[in-house]
């Protein structure tokens, strides 16, 4: 008789009782991390694109909710490099890491060339829409930017009356553009379109401002500079008509408001990505934030008589500045 018959014999006969439920339930919770995660513990490399406090910070915070996640039985190591030490590395270097994550577009470019084991996946993260055009195997991209479908959100509870809506584009922006258009055209909302032709925001603002009634902002560096920046918010404010930024300055600048994603909101979405990945599990190539802030400026809805949704302003996910 082998070993499991003997032990279903000592059951039936009473002479093994069976354990408790809550014995067996702290079974279960104790070598739960065990059966979530690989046998074999992970090893993990992040890669900054400087060395700034912004980077650093944002790196350990990933870090330390990767190892809190999975109770540190899912990370053997994990190693914080800048880029420009980790460009020293050669394959061999890498092929020991089952993750790479990279912070920014620096470090992406980095990791660009490198020829990855089956075993490891990369993730991208802090990158803007601009460089979604990667397609590489086992790369996956975390975008800065928010999806269409945030700024479609914002702008109709920011501007209702805002029937039309406009946005300046060139060929760094054209794709973004059009998946924002195709959002409001979806809700049979206007947009009018209006590209940028040698650098001339000026000529492309005016003849958009004739015809739109809110102004969404693009990031694109053709468009909006430090230069200029200034001018093209004030054009808009003489002549009454409110923008929607991308970043919490253009807000403080004189936006009317901008839809933005906040630091936290980044550091959980990589983490939840990177155990994703790490679990085997597989995950998009292209990934937007999950959340986003919307950052508004009170004065500049004051001076242009905008009556902000006292519901919207109390929003967790809003913050007005003073």
């Amino acid at each position: 008789m082998n070993s499991i018959a003997k032990i279903n014999l000592a059951f039936r006969s009473g002479r093994l009782s069976k354990p408790p439920v809550w014995l067996c339930l702290l079974f279960l919770v104790f070598i739960f991390p065990f059966l979530a995660f690989p046998a074999h513990a992970m090893e993990v490399l992040i890669i900054k694109s400087s060395g700034s406090a912004v980077y650093q910070e944002i790196a350990d915070n990933i870090a330390g909710k990767l190892e809190n996640s999975c109770k540190n039985q899912c990370i053997n190591s994990r190693v914080i490099l800048n880029s420009a030490v980790a460009q020293n590395l050669n394959n061999s270097n890498f092929s020991r890491y089952n993750l790479i994550i990279t912070l920014g577009s620096a470090s992406l470019k980095l990791t660009e060339k490198i020829k990855l084991e089956p075993h490891t996946n990369i993730l991208h993260a802090l990158i803007p829409t601009a460089a979604n055009e990667i397609a590489l195997p086992h790369h996956h991209l975390l975008l800065i930017d928010q999806p269409a479908a945030a700024i479609l959100e914002s702008v109709n509870k920011l501007i209702p009356t805002a029937l039309t809506k406009g946005m300046l584009y060139s060929s760094n922006s054209e794709t973004r553009m059009k998946k924002i258009a195709q959002a409001f055209t979806n809700s049979k909302q206007s947009v009018h379109r209006q590209e940028v032709i040698n650098n001339d925001t000026g000529l492309a603002l005016s003849k958009l401002m004739k015809k739109s009634a809110a102004i969404i902002m693009l990031p694109d560096n053709n468009i909006y500079t430090r230069n200029n920046i200034s001018q093209v918010l004030l054009s808009g404010f003489q002549r009454g008509i409110p923008f929607i930024g991308y970043s919490t300055a253009l807000a403080k600048t004189g936006a009317l408001a901008s839809v933005v994603t906040n630091k936290q909101s980044i550091i959980n979405d990589v983490a939840e990505l990177s155990l994703k990945l790490l679990k085997g599990e597989k995950i998009p190539t292209i990934n937007f934030p999950s959340t986003y802030q919307l950052v508004i400026n009170r004065d500049i809805a004051e001076s242009l008589n905008i009556s902000i949704n006292p519901d919207l302003i109390s929003h967790p996910n809003v913050e007005v500045l003073p």
